[in-house]
């Protein structure tokens, strides 16, 4: 279905607010959005609109570092990365979006 956009805004956030899946997997993705230097360095130096602005990108970071080492988020830190993650929802769903525009 060419043109469907079924990965809306708001969609990307009712999914963030119930499903922790979510919040993991939007936090790797936008993670590997990162340059490489801005991975080592947990940082935001290039202006492209993808991956963690400058605010965020040290803690989302180290999330993400955590997510890849244990698999898991605690509680608390799944409850601000969801918070952290719901600005985000836009650059999401343009994401998923463009995964499936390219399948």
């Amino acid at each position: 279905m060419a043109g469907l956009n079924i990965w809306t805004k708001e969609r990307i956030r009712k999914e963030l607010k119930t499903n922790p899946k979510a919040v993991t997997r939007g936090i790797l993705a936008l993670y590997n959005h990162q340059t490489d230097d801005e991975r080592v360095n947990r940082t935001t130096s290039s202006s492209n609109g993808m991956g963690f602005n400058s605010h965020d990108a040290a803690f989302l970071s180290s999330l993400a570092m955590q997510i890849y080492k244990k698999g898991f988020l605690t509680e608390k830190q799944l409850e601000k990365g969801r918070e952290k993650m719901l600005k985000y929802s836009g650059q999401i769903a343009r994401m998923v979006e463009d995964r499936y525009a390219k399948a």
